[in-house]
């Protein structure tokens, strides 16, 4: 919280109970309401992974980059990632750091190089950068996105990893 500027105002009355709120700070960004084409007519037809945990995340991005013409595939965890990586490679994935507690992004990724050595990914976190992303990075992920991120900064990430 403290990343985005929130916080937490707590109000509790005896015999009444305790509630919590949260407050985020209003962002000025409009949200985007379609892809344009400038960054469509760039995109390919790669195979690419979507590793994250969290369901909306892996079909927004799912549907994204099917949009960007890009074939999709997901999976709920590092472990079904490796599992899926046994049998079928990809151009390129993108991955979640923050999953299971005995199985993260950095474990994920480690296994995934076992099977494909030089396998490209983007790495993604809605947390800053720390030692698990550094590592990530320095065994040959490219690039780190901070969430949220525009739709415009994930064609751009996944344009440049693919054209490595």
């Amino acid at each position: 919280m403290k990343e985005h500027n929130a916080f937490i105002d707590i109000h509790s009355e005896y015999g009444n109970g305790t509630s919590f709120y949260i407050y985020f700070p209003a962002h000025e960004q409009k949200a985007e309401t379609e892809i344009s084409n400038k960054v469509k007519s760039s995109c390919g037809t790669e195979r690419i992974l979507i590793i994250d945990d969290e369901t909306e995340i892996r079909e927004f991005l799912s549907d994204v980059l099917k949009y960007l013409n890009y074939k999709v595939y997901v999976a709920e965890n590092g472990r079904a990632a490796v599992k899926s990586l046994t049998t079928q490679s990809v151009d390129l994935i993108i991955l979640d750091m923050i999953m299971e507690s005995d199985f993260d992004g950095l474990d994920t990724y480690r296994e995934i190089l076992k099977i494909h050595p030089e396998q490209k990914a983007i790495i993604s976190s809605g947390f800053s950068i720390n030692e698990r992303i550094k590592e990530t990075l320095s065994l040959g992920a490219g690039q780190f996105l901070k969430k949220p991120y525009t739709i415009e900064e994930l064609s751009t990430a996944v344009q440049k990893e693919l054209s490595k």
